[in-house]
């Protein structure tokens, strides 16, 4: 987590641009630049800042983030991540908030770091309505700590895709969730061969299934009541799918639940 100090400033550094607000009430020091901004967005939102931040001196006394010379150091945090992050309290189009992965995803960071839970929501309603790449996004949401059950298209979409997962993408993945990818794409494809080889087959299961397969292996927590019946489902399934046979190589579809009951679920909505 981000540390936050008063340090003198022993070097020149430059007022921002954009967020050096003379109305402002507190100056940040982030890298070599500047940042006077109010005070009033930081102790509202965050328990870390409302632990970290003092209260304003009186007139005339000395305040720790009250001058340029004297300013709150926020360390583990680049400038361009601040200024994006602030962005959403100085948003010039009210409530209209365009931007990209990058940004976003910088957003999250600090939101998630200094502990602004309503800023960490906005980012990742906003990254659900982008366009993420499935290992780019199982990463940023690993990394911040975000709902696995909206990763669940990303690891569907690696566990069907043809082409096996790549060392490159292996390493940006980690090793545990490397090895879960690995378990769904050969469950999903059928069982082994005689000779302990797995078939070069396309996926063999049903959209439903799918998700059974991908909820069981990933270890996704159940939201509501459909989590539970859901692994109820796949349970019972364990021992309908080993008395049903199967063809050369294990082709044919697998049953991953009983098909003598049907289920309507309502689920919650995303985040």
């Amino acid at each position: 987590m981000a540390s936050l100090s008063a340090s003198p400033v022993a070097e020149r550094v430059l007022r921002h641009d954009l967020y050096y607000i003379q109305g402002g009430d507190v100056i940040f020091r982030v890298e070599n630049y500047l940042f006077r901004v109010h005070r009033y967005f930081f102790v509202r939102e965050s328990p870390y800042f409302r632990e970290k931040l003092p209260h304003p001196a009186p007139p005339g006394e000395f305040s720790k983030g009250k001058e340029d010379s004297n300013p709150f150091v926020l360390e583990d945090a680049l400038s361009v991540d601040f200024a994006r992050f602030l962005w959403v309290f100085y948003n010039p189009k009210y409530s209209i908030y365009h931007a990209n992965v990058e940004e976003w995803t910088s957003i999250l960071k600090l939101a998630h770091q200094w502990q602004f839970a309503e800023i960490k929501s906005l980012a990742v309603r906003s990254l659900e309505g982008l366009e993420i790449n499935a290992v780019r996004k199982i990463v940023i949401y690993h990394s911040y700590e975000i709902d696995r059950n909206l990763l669940l298209p990303s690891y569907t979409a690696l566990t069907t895709r043809e082409d096996p997962i790549t060392i490159t993408e292996g390493r940006e993945l980690g090793l545990e969730t490397s090895l879960q990818l690995a378990r769904a794409r050969e469950v999903a494809r059928g069982p082994k061969s005689p000779g302990g080889l797995s078939c070069p087959s396309p996926v063999r299961v049903g959209a439903t299934d799918l998700d059974v397969l991908i909820k069981d292996v990933f270890e996704l927590p159940p939201r509501d009541v459909a989590g539970v019946i859901l692994k109820a489902i796949h349970d019972g399934a364990k021992i309908i799918r080993a008395h049903l046979p199967t063809g050369k190589c294990g082709v044919g579809r697998i049953p991953l639940r009983a098909k003598s009951h049907k289920f309507v679920i309502m689920g919650n909505s995303p985040v």
